[in-house]
C-alpha cells in the first residue's frame, strides 16, 4: 500500500539543536508485515564491489558496494540470523543506501509512518556519513515506515532535523525487511570521507546494538555510543 505522509517535529534528549528545517510531505511505499521470523542464512557479502555494474566505463558512478552489520558495538560476534547485509551505491543525485534485515517484531512507535524523532528507541537500522570538521549525517530507517534525517556540526550538535526524504519498505516473506533510501547531495557533508552503520533491536535487558565498524576496543566500554566519530572508517572513493 502507499502513503502520502506528512512529518512531525519532536526535540530528542541529549541532542544540541541549533536550527530547524521546515517539513514537506514525502511519498512512502510499505507493505504489510511478516511477523514470521526464520533463520535461513544470510550471504554474507564484506565490502565487495559488484564487478558487473564497473565493467562498461559509463556505469562506473553506479558501482555498488556491499557491507554485512555482523558484530555487536563492542565487536562481540553475531549469529548469521543476526547480520544486517547492506549496499551503497552513488551516482551525480546522491548515495543510494538499501539493506535487508531481521525483523523482531519490537514494539511499534505510537506515531504515524514519517519523519520521527526518538526512533533510536525502537528497531532500526541507521547510517552515518562524516566530513571534515566533525560534519556529519544521521540516516535511521525503521520497519514501520518511520525514519529520521539529521545534520550535524560537531559530536550530538545537531544543526537541521527532520530532513524530507523518499523512502521504500517492504516486508519479505522470510521474516526479513528491506528498506532503501536516496540521499540527496545537498544533505551530505562537504568533503564526505567516512561512515559507519548501526542496527538495534529488542526491548530492556535484551536491547542489542550492532555496528559495522565496532565503536570501541576496551572492555570498560559498557554504553555503546554510535557518535564516536574516530572509529568510523573510510567511504569507498566512488561512493564520495
Amino acid at each position: 500500500m502507499a502513503f502520502l505522509l506528512s512529518r512531525s517535529r519532536f526535540v530528542p534528549r541529549n541532542l544540541f539543536f541549533a536550527t530547524t528545517s521546515q517539513a514537506p510531505t514525502l511519498h512512502l511505499s510499505t507493505a504489510t508485515p511478516n511477523t514470521n521470523r526464520n533463520n535461513n542464512k544470510i550471504n554474507e557479502l564484506k565490502h565487495i564491489t559488484d564487478p558487473e555494474r564497473l565493467e562498461h566505463p559509463r556505469r562506473r558512478t553506479m558501482s555498488t558496494h556491499s557491507f554485512v552489520i555482523s558484530t555487536g558495538w563492542n565487536n562481540a560476534p553475531l549469529s548469521e540470523k543476526d547480520h544486517v547485509n547492506l549496499m551503497l551505491s552513488s551516482d551525480p543525485n546522491g548515495i543510494h543506501v538499501s539493506f535487508t534485515a531481521p525483523f523482531y517484531n519490537d514494539k511499534k512507535p505510537d506515531h504515524p509512518p514519517g519523519s520521527m524523532m526518538h526512533l533510536w528507541d525502537y528497531e532500526v537500522v541507521e547510517i552515518f556519513f562524516l566530513g571534515k570538521d566533525n560534519k556529519y549525517l544521521e540516516i535511521e530507517l525503521g520497519p514501520h515506515g518511520h525514519y529520521l534525517g539529521l545534520e550535524l556540526e560537531g559530536v550530538r550538535n545537531v544543526v537541521k532535523q527532520e530532513l524530507p526524504l523518499d523512502v521504500t519498505l517492504d516486508h519479505l516473506d522470510d521474516g526479513m525487511w528491506h528498506s532503501s533510501v536516496v540521499i540527496p547531495r545537498s544533505y551530505l557533508p562537504k568533503d564526505i570521507e567516512k561512515f559507519n552503520a548501526y542496527s538495534i533491536h529488542g526491548e530492556g535487558e535484551n536491547r542489542r546494538y550492532n555496528a559495522l565498524f565496532p565503536v570501541t576496543t576496551s572492555d570498560s566500554d559498557n554504553q555503546p555510543d554510535f557518535h564516536k566519530l574516530e572509529w568510523f572508517q573510510l567511504l569507498p572513493e566512488d561512493l564520495r
